[in-house]
């Protein structure tokens, strides 16, 4: 939609390079927040600027002004982005990729941006998804408005959205992935070489 956009990227796209997925998309920047080990700082409105906070890598396209200064360049599965779109139309893209098995990795005693796991139909509310989570039960959680401002959700009635990034605060550690964990032997995918004839697949409902 025009302005500010939360997304959260679901698959590894065969062409990763953000030239390409947003080739035909009036785009003015993308965003994705690295950790620095220190937390997030993150501000009501995405307008008020993001460049002078520590964390943010960005991509601007060519021929603004400030491609120069891009120094993000892929997007990447499992991944969530601030997108700000130019104009006064909403655009659909179509990534085609592959999934990959990432655990969601929360920060500390901090708020974590990042999408959920969820079925596009009939999704569970925020406090269904987190209630076997005593590190994210109860905990603060932002959605980005249609005015790109960022707004505390009520974890009770609001569903969550399919691709959709939002800010989740961890109280303590937490390796809490949803209702469903998977574990695997090693790695993040099932990859059966010349010698390796079994491969074990751990999964636990946490409901």
């Amino acid at each position: 939609r025009p302005g500010w956009n939360a997304v959260y990227v679901q698959v590894e796209p065969e062409d990763n390079q953000l030239a390409t997925v947003f080739a035909d998309v009036p785009i003015a920047s993308v965003w994705r927040w690295i950790p620095t080990g220190t937390g997030a700082r993150f501000i009501e409105d995405p307008a008020e600027g993001l460049e002078n906070i520590e964390g943010w890598f960005a991509w601007f396209p060519e021929p603004r002004p400030e491609a120069f200064l891009s120094n993000l360049f892929r997007i990447n599965a499992n991944t969530a982005y601030l997108v700000r779109v130019e104009g006064n139309e909403s655009h659909r893209i179509t990534l085609d990729g592959r999934p990959e098995f990432v655990p969601l990795g929360w920060q500390t005693n901090a708020f974590t941006l990042t999408g959920l796991p969820v079925a596009p139909v009939n999704p569970p509310t925020f406090g269904e998804f987190f209630a076997a989570s005593p590190a994210h039960r109860d905990q603060p959680v932002y959605q980005l408005d249609d005015s790109g401002r960022w707004q505390p959700v009520n974890a009770a009635t609001t569903p969550i959205r399919s691709g959709e990034a939002y800010w989740v605060f961890t109280e303590g550690n937490s390796a809490f992935q949803g209702a469903m964990g998977v574990v695997l032997d090693r790695g993040e995918s099932l990859e059966f070489g010349a010698v390796l004839e079994e491969y074990r697949v751990v999964l636990r409902n946490f409901t």
